[in-house]
């Protein structure tokens, strides 16, 4: 059997043999927009003060009817908290009764036909239990004293998770006394991605650090607060009693060290060449040899110059940011953030995965994303890895951003130009990396069920099996989107008056009903000797504007038996459907054929006596038609041999010849025209 159309960690086919081609496509069609993101939606209808119905898109599998399950009450009923100000009793009570209106009616559905269809959507618990949890969240919220006041809990809970989630980071930053700027870059990176603002990061760190008797050791002006070289006095003492030489700077810190370096690339280059400088002074900084030995490690142990700077700089000072087309980024998620909306920026940071750049880097500052790196660095691996960082991250198709995976099939569903590079990203493995990394495993599942058949299919070509690659693709993740059905028309064929003289051909058409596209072998369910089709396979494809094929049923009447009724099957055979057009037929005599070659031999006979007639009387002179003066043999028994033959009587002898040849020669010619 043939390779799936799938890659990822595991295993993936490659992209051999399945080069992009075809006809161009036809005229594009509009795609339905996007659906927003539920923070956008929620700050949408909040500030247009509220719903009247619920949105399009709200009941879709995938849909925002999730709101009914979140704990916050501003969310439950659709609203955004942080737009509470100028949210009214008036504006909830409008949301509450549309969604109430809303699970009301799937709560009557739960009850009938659809009951299945709904419990595999939203889940019975939910539904049942819908309208008392939109009952509860509206008793918080009825009231311009209840939205204060859960506006309030909820953004006080907003600022404790945050704090919580970099307070591990921030012990371990102030263990070792000192506080440096890139250490405070992470820390509000973190802090702003769960919740806070970057105001807020800033004054708890600042406050913090007072507090546990950091102070400013940097006496030069600085531009941010956090330049200031932050030290306890005790670390204060150590750094000033170790203080060496490195790059032309003065350093007292393995951090300070690391700073440099960084900051001094290219010289750096030639110190790190060799053992001999850095292990030396980070001895003596440490006054810990073995701690000088370690570095002495790295160097000898890495002979590519660029992961060797990478090693030293880091494992000195892991709070160093990563430097991406001169952008220093404090944090992978900075990075990637970034590289959401530069592809530029994107395929800099897929380069550096694949150098393993990333790599080094992540495993000495970042542990906890560091385990999500992959083994392998194809680009694939880099996807892998970046939406086990990022699921929001948007996938980039030969270089055109999408959000998401439906978002792409949507827009090709009207787009041919992009089945080929879907059918890529499939083979190469890309998008089964971002349809796994966004949690969507059931689709890469579905989709491989879906494309066996066509893989099982002989009649499919490399270039066949990409196009039902992308539409598989398409299926799967588009709503309502059908496979390809087709149909012959007419849906029957009576062919009972054909007359036995003669080859007949008669047409019927395939057509694609809808939407899609797919190849079909046609064939005969019988084989019989005088019946055929002029078509083996053929293609659809709406996208290009190929919606029918004509084929043609071929009968030569005279290898078939006349009056005898033949039953057969024309079956169209795709790896969807199989569809069955019967047909009769029947051979009769004749008559009307018949009745034209007599009259049409009779005319030719008669042409040629007269013909001969015609030669007779030129060659001899006389060219009346048998006068009654001229007789051709008049004798009596007096009369001499003279006298009883005609004039010119030989000549009678060459048109008799004429007019045997002339008979002997039509038979060839008739056998041969007639084809007998």
């Amino acid at each position: 059997m043939d390779d799936k159309y799938i890659g990822g960690e595991a295993a993936s086919p490659g992209s051999d043999g399945y080069i992009a081609g075809g006809a161009q496509p036809g005229n594009k069609q509009a795609a339905p927009a996007e659906q927003p993101s539920l923070e956008t939606e929620l700050q949408q209808v909040t500030a247009a003060g509220g719903l009247s119905a619920v949105p399009p898109h709200f009941e879709d599998k995938d849909g925002y009817w999730k709101t009914i399950l979140s704990a916050n009450p501003f969310e439950a009923l659709y609203l955004d908290y942080r737009q509470y100000a100028v949210i009214t009793p008036e504006t909830v009570k409008k949301n509450y009764d549309a969604l109430t209106a809303f699970w009301m009616g799937k709560g009557k559905l739960l009850t009938g036909g659809a009951r299945e269809k709904i419990k595999a959507r939203y889940g019975e618990d939910t539904v049942t239990n819908a309208v008392k949890l939109l009952d509860a969240a509206y008793q918080k919220l009825k009231t311009k004293e209840g939205i204060d006041l859960y506006y309030r809990e909820i953004d006080r809970k907003r600022y404790t998770e945050g704090l919580k989630s970099v307070e591990e980071l921030v012990d371990i930053s102030l263990e070792d006394g000192e506080f440096t700027k890139q250490e405070a870059a992470r820390i509000i990176s973190k802090a702003v991605k769960h919740g806070l603002t970057e105001t807020e990061i800033r004054s708890y760190l600042l406050a913090l650090i007072k507090d546990k008797g950091f102070k400013p050791r940097n006496t030069k002006q600085v531009t941010e607060e956090f330049e200031g070289q932050w030290m306890t006095d005790e670390r204060w003492k150590t750094a000033q009693s170790r203080t060496t030489i490195w790059l032309d700077h003065s350093v007292s810190t393995l951090e300070e060290t690391g700073e440099v370096t960084f900051n001094h690339k290219e010289k750096a280059f030639t110190r790190l060449s060799g053992a001999n400088y850095l292990p030396v002074v980070v001895s003596q900084l440490t006054n810990n040899t073995d701690k000088g030995f370690e570095y002495e490690e790295i160097i000898r142990g890495e002979n590519d110059r660029e992961k060797r700077f990478l090693k030293v700089v880091y494992r000195l000072n892991p709070s160093l940011p990563f430097l991406l087309e001169e952008w220093p980024y404090p944090d992978i998620e900075s990075l990637l953030a970034d590289t959401a909306t530069d592809y530029g920026l994107f395929t800099s940071a897929a380069a550096s995965y694949k150098a393993g750049h990333l790599h080094i880097w992540l495993k000495e500052t970042d542990p906890e994303n560091a385990a999500k790196l992959t083994a392998d660095t194809q680009h694939k691996n880099f996807l892998t890895f970046l939406y086990r960082v990022n699921k929001t991250h948007p996938f980039y198709l030969n270089g055109e951003k999408f959000d998401t995976p439906k978002q792409l099939a949507e827009r090709a569903k009207y787009e041919a130009g992009l089945w080929n590079k879907i059918a890529e990203a499939m083979m190469n493995g890309q998008l089964p990396a971002w349809l796994e990394g966004i949690g969507r495993l059931e689709w890469i599942q579905q989709y491989n069920q879906k494309l066996e058949p066509v893989l099982n299919a002989s009649y499919y070509q490399d270039e066949d099996k990409r196009l039902a690659a992308a539409q598989t693709f398409i299926e799967v993740i588009a709503a309502q989107t059908p496979q390809p059905v087709i149909a012959s028309e007419p849906a029957a064929l009576e062919l009972t008056a054909i007359e036995g003289s003669k080859l007949f051909q008669h047409t019927f058409k395939v057509k694609l009903s809808d939407w899609g596209f797919t190849k079909a072998v046609v064939y005969l369910d019988k084989n019989i000797e005088g019946i055929w089709l002029n078509e083996k396979i053929i293609s659809l494809h709406s996208l290009y504007g190929t919606t029918e094929k004509v084929v043609t049923v071929s009968v030569d009447a005279l290898k078939l038996v006349k009056d005898k009724l033949y039953n057969v099957n024309i079956i169209i055979a795709t790896p969807y459907q199989t569809v069955a057009l019967p047909v009769k037929i029947k051979i009769v005599f004749p008559k009307k054929a018949f009745i034209a070659q007599l009259l049409k031999y009779a005319a030719f006979g008669a042409l040629f006596f007269g013909i001969v007639r015609y030669l007779l009387g030129a060659v001899t002179g006389f060219n009346t038609w048998l006068a009654q003066d001229y007789h051709f043999y008049t004798y009596t028994s007096l009369a001499t041999p003279s006298e009883y033959l005609p004039p010119k009587y030989f000549l009678f002898f060459v048109i008799l010849l004429v007019l045997l040849g002339g008979l002997i020669a039509s038979f060839s010619i008739i056998k041969k025209g007639e084809k007998l």
